[in-house]
């Protein structure tokens, strides 16, 4: 079981970074840094209808100053736009703009559609026992990111 674990491990580690890579490469044809891509996934995925800055702070674990850089840029590039909050006419809510969505869509369709060829291959339970997994180890990731800023958090207060 230890050899097996240690090759799934491998693979994991080789997907995730192939993944990394493929998202990195997404970020330069849309001419925008690593970051601001997340932001636009998490705009895309997560907060379809926009997201305030302070939910993209949250979820992009930076300052309100580095958010309001990082959506001066993508205003600047035509990737999102900022607009009335619906509810509170206080806030601004980014949303990504058409000509964003349009464009990582170009360039993550071939990419869906072979993965759906790929997962054409399996059975309904082995889908089940991968998303089981996914999930999972989504969450665990999730989990260990927040303790390692806790962690750094705390070593940063020591010095």
């Amino acid at each position: 079981m230890r050899e097996l674990a240690a090759t799934f491990g491998e693979a994991l580690r080789k997907y995730q970074a192939a993944v990394e890579d493929f998202d990195r490469l997404v970020a330069t044809v849309l001419g925008v840094n690593r970051t601001d891509a997340r932001c636009l996934e998490i705009l895309m995925f997560d907060f379809p209808d926009g997201a305030t800055p302070a939910d993209l702070g949250a979820a992009l674990g930076l300052t309100s100053g580095s958010v309001t850089t990082m959506v001066d840029r993508l205003v600047r590039s035509h990737h999102v736009v900022r607009k009335a909050h619906p509810s509170d006419k206080r806030k601004v809510v980014v949303a990504p703009t058409d000509g964003a969505r349009q464009a990582a869509e170009a360039a993550y369709r071939p990419l869906v559609e072979q993965g759906a060829e790929l997962l054409a291959r399996y059975s309904p339970a082995e889908i089940a026992a991968m998303i089981d997994f996914f999930t999972r180890a989504s969450a665990l990731q999730q989990a260990e990111e927040t303790a390692l800023r806790a962690r750094h958090l705390l070593q940063l207060r020591e010095l």
